[in-house]
């Protein structure tokens, strides 16, 4: 109604970004392989939550109708 969701919206992307930012360089600093792990990780963690999130959206489709 106010815009609040943006305001979280852009603040909880932006830690978020800025944190995975922090992470990668961290670990490139130490070796490269690390860094790799650390990415295929987040890769995979993202695949995952968009399975959940599609089942989810579909169950919630299916009880509207």
């Amino acid at each position: 109604k106010f815009g609040a969701k943006y305001i979280t919206d852009i603040f909880i992307y932006r830690t978020a970004k800025a944190t995975i930012a922090f992470v990668m360089s961290f670990f490139a600093v130490k070796e490269m392989g690390s860094l790799n792990f650390v990415q295929a990780l987040f890769i995979i963690l993202w695949f995952a939550c968009i399975v959940f999130l599609f089942k989810e959206q579909k169950k919630k489709n299916l009880y509207s109708e």
